[in-house]
């Protein structure tokens, strides 16, 4: 190997000096760089950064001069050249990946040509083995773990193959505009990459996300690289169809249909793929830039027939504000900012958007509130003094199987419904009780020393393994069994939901025996509780009254006068609960609720009485903490 090396660097030298007198060599030079990589992995790893080096001083000297046939030998489909690709070498894939570059800048329009089908070809394999390995049905027997090892070898071969040349057409798009100018490639980069991004599909996307993110960032470069499109943008002229590169487009042809296309692209990506994280931080810069091209553009009123395209990528984009990623909805705050403040989305989809947004003043994130917020400063007036937040207004579950097909308001609304009417775990304690029920009565944090989401951990710390459950519940966005956990990070009212119904659940359970007291003393410090407030309701402030129960601030509860008002709204969801949860037990007639225990049933069938009276006394003071 050394000795070939070092052939190699004589190679090299004599290319620097002979220059054009090198062409007639190409022929055998091809065959010899060849002929070096035909062999095993260990050899090939020594090897390969030299061969990469002396074919790109090749291609660097000779430019313009070298001969077709000098690609065409090392970079078809079975060349040993390609399986370079493949080595865990960063600075030899930065070769090929110059190589490519270079010799795609070269102003020879016959080579660019058949490099380009070279490389056409070399996906349209590529595509075809990833698909291949994803559909072959597994084998029974032993023979079953070895056929998935030997799919799982070519699914990757086939990924990195595919990755490697996204990325060299990502770069040509951006670095050579010169060659773009002269040269019209067929089918253009935007139609190639749109017939590969739809035969992936979504099932290939979901399981191989970098290929699915690098296909998306070549298109992104792609239409950034035209102007997304827009007439007038003064970018360069990419070919559509069967429109050359370099001349200047019609609006018909490069304005209207074109955007549309790739706004179309857009929307059904949203809409049938599970996008990975990078996939929609890449999605919302795409949106974000593209409102900011459209506001831009001289010819903005020809562009008026594309609003049902934007109000439908606005409305897909609106999932993305659920997503458990907080980077994530963070940034959609500011992409729906400008959408808004472009005025090219109607007020009917403006109005779609604003339960969505005012959910996320819930979130369990500071800084995400306060994004929220702003974004709803900028909503028309007549807008938000039109807004309900009846059900009816809830966008409608998208079409995805499994907890991702209801990212909106209504997921939570069905997450709250599933929560109350399945048993209880018998995983929430005493300790659990005593801190949630110390804050809403007392003000009490925990701890002082606790992270801001010390509610979310607990949450997460009585979750058991749930049973199994049948594939049609699973598939059902409605009904998954993990709704309420996927919520519960990105929401701050559900989690609070959950608190106050499991402390409610737990007095129940008990038989209203807790860390408050006996059932008469924890009837007690409830009605004095309920008491202060409604006292100061009235205006009889007192000094003992709730809000002066000042507690721990820190550990994300906020400022005091949010506090205190959280803690009220909180008091009353416990006692709407507890409510339902004791005329469930004495009376047993709440179908939407699971049954009790029997010694649980007897107990409260026996203090009925007391229970009612108790509940009559309490009753005039809910009234006027609401």
């Amino acid at each position: 190997e050394e000795l070939v090396i070092a052939g190699n660097n004589c190679l090299m030298q004599l290319c620097c000096s002979v220059q054009n007198y090198f062409v007639s060599c190409c022929g055998h030079l091809a065959t010899y760089i060849t002929r070096q990589l035909e062999c095993q992995e260990p050899k090939l790893k020594k090897l390969g950064p030299s061969v990469a080096k002396l074919a790109l001083q090749i291609v660097e000297e000779l430019q313009s001069s070298l001969p077709p046939q000098f690609a065409q030998e090392l970079l078809s489909v079975n060349s040993p050249f390609l399986q370079l690709r493949y080595l865990p070498d960063s600075k030899l894939l930065n070769k090929m990946l110059k190589f490519y570059q270079t010799i795609l800048g070269i102003r020879n329009i016959p080579l660019l040509d058949m490099v380009y089908k070279l490389m056409i070809g070399d996906l349209q394999r590529a595509m075809k083995d990833l698909k291949d390995a994803y559909e072959q049905p597994l084998l029974g027997g032993s023979g079953k773990n070895q056929q998935r090892q030997d799919n799982s070898v070519d699914c990757n071969w086939a990924q990195t193959a595919l990755i490697f040349d996204l990325v060299v057409l990502s770069q040509v798009v951006n670095t050579s505009k010169a060659v773009i100018g002269i040269w019209s490639p067929s089918p253009s980069i935007f139609s190639l990459l749109v017939s590969l991004l739809e035969s992936l599909g979504p099932g290939l996307a979901s399981q191989h996300p970098p290929l699915h993110y690098a296909l998306l960032y070549a298109l992104f470069q792609d239409c950034k690289s035209n102007g997304y499109y827009i007439p007038g943008s003064g970018g360069a002229v990419v070919s559509v169809g069967s429109t050359s590169i370099g001349h200047a487009l019609s609006p018909s042809s490069l304005g209207g249909a074109s955007i549309a296309e790739m706004l179309k692209l857009l929307v059904r990506q949203m809409e049938d793929s599970i996008l990975a994280t990078d996939s929609c931080h890449l999605v919302q810069r795409w949106v974000d830039y593209t409102f900011a091209a459209l506001l831009s553009s001289s010819k903005i009123r020809d562009l008026l027939h594309l609003q049902p395209f934007l109000g439908s990528l606005t409305t897909q984009l609106l999932a993305l504000t659920f997503s458990r990623e907080h980077s994530i909805r963070l940034e959609n705050a500011s992409v729906l900012k400008v959408i808004f403040l472009s005025k090219l989305v109607s007020d009917k989809v403006i109005l779609q958007c604003i339960p969505e947004c005012v959910m996320r003043l819930c979130d369990t994130r500071g800084e995400i509130r306060a994004a929220y917020a702003a974004l709803l400063e900028v909503v028309p007036t007549h807008l938000i003094s039109s807004f309900s937040n009846g059900a009816k207004q809830f966008l409608r579950a998208s079409g995805h199987k499994g907890v991702e097909g209801v990212r909106n308001c209504r997921g939570t609304w069905h997450a709250r419904r599933m929560h109350v009417t399945k048993q209880s775990q018998v995983t929430f304690h005493g300790h659990h009780f005593k801190a949630i029920m110390g804050f809403i009565m007392h003000g009490y944090a925990p701890s002082k020393h606790l992270p801001d989401d010390w509610l979310e951990r607990m949450y997460h710390s009585c979750q058991h393994r749930r049973p199994a459950v049948p594939d049609t519940a699973v598939d059902n966005p409605e009904t998954h069994p993990m709704l309420m956990s996927y919520l519960v990070c990105n929401c701050e009212a559900v989690l609070w939901f959950w608190a106050t119904y499991e402390s409610a659940q737990y007095c129940l359970l008990a038989r209203l025996r807790t860390p408050l007291g006996v059932p008469a003393e924890t009837f007690t410090a409830i009605e004095n509780v309920l008491r202060g407030y409604a006292q100061e309701a009235d205006g009889r402030y007192l000094r003992d009254t709730p809000s002066s129960f000042s507690g721990h601030m820190g550990a994300g509860l906020g400022p005091r006068y949010y506090t205190v008002h959280l803690r009220a709204v909180l008091l009353l969801e416990f006692m709407e609960h507890l409510d339902k949860l004791m005329y469930n037990a004495y009376e047993g007639t709440c179908v939407t609720l699971p049954p009790v225990p029997k010694s649980v049933r007897a107990f409260f069938r026996k203090n009925m009485g007391t229970c009612l009276n108790w509940l009559r006394q309490v009753r005039g003071f809910l009234v006027s903490m609401a």
